[in-house]
């Protein structure tokens, strides 16, 4: 992994800590778009994994029934316990630890979907969709930003066909030279 992505990722990792200790529902939802800059330009596993995560988090966060249930709590302290675990993971270079942390914290959601319903699994797929989407918004192919996010083409076409594209913020391109700069950073040329 791109230490600049992986020094990006501590970044919101630790603001999602902040913000999950806060309660801080409006800061996760800032954490969730900021993330979809580097799901799009890196299309790496590990920056798309931690997009779904946070927006899923602002997600569950945001729905008072789930974070006033007799299960939040314990929830609520292994996700702390595995955000933590992520982010030493991508302090050690250790992406494995990083992944199977990620993968905890989304067994986490799964565990308290059958005390809260399909909630959460629905906030997932749904996540997946609507990061799908805004990858799509920067540019990358329909096809393309589904197979980042595991999702059917199918699934990211029917969503799209029901928002509004131009509604979306233009993109604003960058001149050759500083794309160059940024791409030599990104890949350390």
């Amino acid at each position: 992994m791109n230490d600049l992505i992986k020094k990006d990722i501590i970044n919101l990792i630790n603001e999602a800590l902040v913000a999950i200790s806060k309660n801080d529902v409006t800061a996760l939802k800032e954490i969730s778009d900021h993330t979809i800059h580097n799901a799009t330009t890196s299309q790496d596993d590990s920056s798309i994994s931690i997009t779904i995560v946070v927006y899923s988090l602002y997600k569950i966060f945001n729905n008072p029934e789930l974070t006033h249930s007799k299960k939040w709590e314990r929830f609520s302290k292994d996700l702390v316990l595995y955000l933590g675990k992520a982010k030493e993971g991508l302090e050690r270079d250790d992406v494995i630890k990083y992944n199977n942390s990620i993968s905890l914290i989304l067994k986490s959601m799964s565990k308290i979907e059958s005390q809260l319903g399909k909630y959460i699994i629905s906030v997932i797929n749904s996540a997946r969709v609507k990061k799908g989407s805004k990858i799509y918004e920067h540019g990358v192919s329909a096809s393309r930003a589904a197979q980042i996010l595991g999702i059917s083409t199918w699934d990211l076409m029917s969503y799209l066909g029901n928002i509004d594209i131009t509604d979306a913020e233009p993109l604003v391109t960058k001149k050759t030279k500083e794309r160059l700069e940024i791409a030599r950073r990104i890949f350390e040329v």
